[in-house]
C-alpha cells in the first residue's frame, strides 16, 4: 500500500467538499426556520466568527448586497395605474 505525497491530489468526499453555489442555494431554499435549522445556522454563525468575524458585521460587503435595492425591472408599466390581467 502507498500513501499518498503531498503534491499528489487526492479525492475529496462529497460530504467534506465545498457548497457549489448552485447547492448554496438549494440549501437555503429549503429553509423553514424549523428548531433544528436555527441551532444550525447558529452553529454557522459560531464558525463564521471563530474564522473571521469581520464577515458578520452590518459593513461587510455581502450584507451590504444582500440589503440592497434591488435593479429596477427591465420593463416596466410606464403608465401610473395598476396593471390588470
Amino acid at each position: 500500500m502507498t500513501t499518498p505525497s503531498a503534491t499528489t491530489p487526492t479525492a475529496t468526499p462529497a460530504s467534506q467538499a465545498p457548497f457549489t453555489p448552485e447547492r448554496w442555494r438549494q440549501f437555503w431554499i429549503a429553509w423553514n426556520a424549523q428548531p433544528q435549522q436555527l441551532e444550525g445556522i447558529e452553529q454557522l454563525r459560531q464558525a463564521v466568527i471563530a474564522a473571521d468575524p469581520a464577515v458578520l458585521t452590518e459593513a461587510a460587503p455581502w450584507r451590504q448586497t444582500f440589503s440592497s435595492t434591488p435593479p429596477a425591472p427591465a420593463h416596466a408599466n410606464p403608465l401610473p395605474v395598476a396593471w390588470e390581467n
